[in-house]
């Protein structure tokens, strides 16, 4: 069922643009206070690397490009070990450095 929803996401990400489709929301944090929140472009970012785009991938949002290898690495492994994919591996501390890396981009790309 979570690999259906995977191959639907991507798929409407392939199809559809979310610079013009209205089937993509906005962003409410965006809407609500006009600064980007570190997840802004994400859908764009995708669709421009299912497109074979990377220059426009990087430009919407570099922080989503340089994540998505480590999630497909990860989505991966845990096929390949039969893993329950709900579950996290992460320690408290790599959540609370995530965190940090998000809240220092969000922040980032605000200012720039």
């Amino acid at each position: 069922m979570l690999a259906t929803a995977g191959v639907v996401a991507l798929a409407s990400l392939a199809l559809g643009d979310p610079n013009t489709s209205v089937w993509f929301p906005p962003c409410l944090w965006r809407t609500i206070t006009g600064w980007q929140c570190p997840g802004c472009g994400a859908a764009r970012a995708i669709h421009a690397l299912l497109h074979g785009h990377l220059d426009i991938a990087l430009r919407t949002n570099v922080l989503v490009v340089l994540v998505l290898p480590w999630i497909a690495i990860e989505i991966v492994q845990r096929i390949r070990y039969d893993a329950p994919m709900i579950t996290a591996r992460l320690s408290p501390a790599a959540i609370r450095s995530l965190a940090g890396v998000a809240v220092v981009f969000g922040v980032g790309r605000n200012l720039v």
